[in-house]
């Protein structure tokens, strides 16, 4: 352990190549130097005594409440901007686009500029999974869309950041949904459809192929409508990272394949 960083209660964490970002539960904003944990500066919102998201980019720290949004310099934590509050759920930060779910039924994505605090756009695209964010490569968000009932999200939508136009669509055949968020290498998407199928989808050409199906699979996928008797539910999880494609199919495994790209037929 390099260092150790007592916070009560932590709300939010970001970090950037030098600093650690924290928001606390009584609305304390703190900076802490990397790797030796020395405070750089701290300060506190009134407004901020409930959960946030933080962002760090170009350097300012990007802090979204249900309150509104503020803009602070990561060099000392002064507040550069303050912009009125938006009815955004969640937001995620993409090349300076506030993007969440509008938070009425989630039928609704929007996207805010950090530089203005002007929403940019908002479109009905029924964004399906709001628990984690949009893939994004090259200016186009990547998400299932639209409820498919006990069988996920009807299709994999591509949006342009900039505009919130819906670009192409892709939907499975037959009756299968998809379970997870998308995952990006490369020019391949990959998701984990309701039959336990694992599918990479070309992102130019928009077309799908199966990775990898088997029975054991299908189960473990379909336990995701299942309570897990803890009140909660077992949801599939995808992630690429350094060749390596992370599946999680909503059990208590992880498992780590070569990149289908680099495996040997």
């Amino acid at each position: 352990m390099v260092a150790q960083i007592e916070e009560p209660w932590i709300f939010s964490l970001a970090l950037d190549d030098q600093r650690l970002y924290v928001h606390d539960y009584f609305g304390n904003f703190r900076a802490y130097n990397l790797p030796e944990g020395e405070l750089v500066w701290e300060r506190r919102l009134p407004e901020a005594m409930r959960s946030s998201e933080l962002f760090v980019t170009q350097g300012r720290l990007v802090v979204s409440l249900l309150t509104g949004f503020w803009i602070l310099d990561a060099e000392n934590g002064q507040t550069l901007a303050e912009f009125a509050p938006n009815p955004s759920a969640s937001a995620w930060l993409y090349n300076g686009f506030l993007v969440g779910d509008e938070g009425g039924g989630l039928a609704f994505l929007q996207a805010i500029s950090i530089e203005t605090g002007e929403l940019v756009w908002r479109e009905r695209h029924w964004p399906f999974i709001t628990y984690e964010p949009p893939a994004y490569s090259d200016g186009i968000l990547y998400f299932p869309g639209g409820d498919n009932g006990l069988r996920g999200a009807k299709q994999v939508m591509a949006v342009e950041l900039g505009s919130g136009e819906l670009l192409w669509a892709y939907q499975p055949e037959g009756e299968v949904g998809i379970l997870s968020g998308i995952a990006i290498s490369g020019n391949t998407g990959y998701t984990i459809l309701s039959d336990g199928t694992l599918y990479a989808i070309d992102l130019e050409r928009r077309e799908a192929r199966t990775i990898l199906r088997s029975k054991a699979l299908y189960d473990l996928a379909t336990y995701w409508t299942v309570d897990n008797g803890e009140g909660g539910y077992r949801v599939p999880g995808i992630a690429v990272m350094d060749g390596y494609l992370f599946v999680s199919f909503g059990c208590q495994t992880v498992y780590a394949f070569h990149m289908p790209e680099q495996a040997e037929e």
